[in-house]
């Protein structure tokens, strides 16, 4: 569990609400990004500091893989063939995140 007692107190109640969100349910992602078995997925949180309300996007990245059972699993790491795959979907959450068409965009489903 995240040391949150010595953080600020927003930052403090961030962690404290993330932990809090894992361990009820995962998540959904504001949109998803994939080109093979590499994705980038936007997520998207509610702060407040005070009276005001603020919202935090991050990516997070990650590459599918088969493992020895035949069962779907999911890694940081790539191989040198995933690298320009990674770099197209970083590359397209980038864009997303820099442009205003976030605030245009259906982003129910994934491209």
């Amino acid at each position: 569990m995240p040391k949150y007692e010595d953080a600020p107190p927003e930052i403090a109640q961030a962690i404290k609400q993330s932990t809090i969100t894992k361990e009820k349910h995962m998540p959904t992602p504001e949109i998803t990004f994939r080109h093979g078995l590499c994705s980038a997925s936007i997520f998207e949180q509610e702060f407040e500091r005070g009276e005001e309300k603020f919202t935090v996007r991050t990516v997070s990245f990650q590459r599918s893989y088969l493992d020895k059972d035949g069962n779907w699993q999911t890694t940081n790491s790539l191989k040198v063939n995933d690298i320009p795959k990674a770099v197209l979907v970083l590359n397209k959450a980038y864009e997303f995140l820099t442009s205003n068409s976030f605030a245009d965009a259906d982003t129910d489903g994934e491209c």
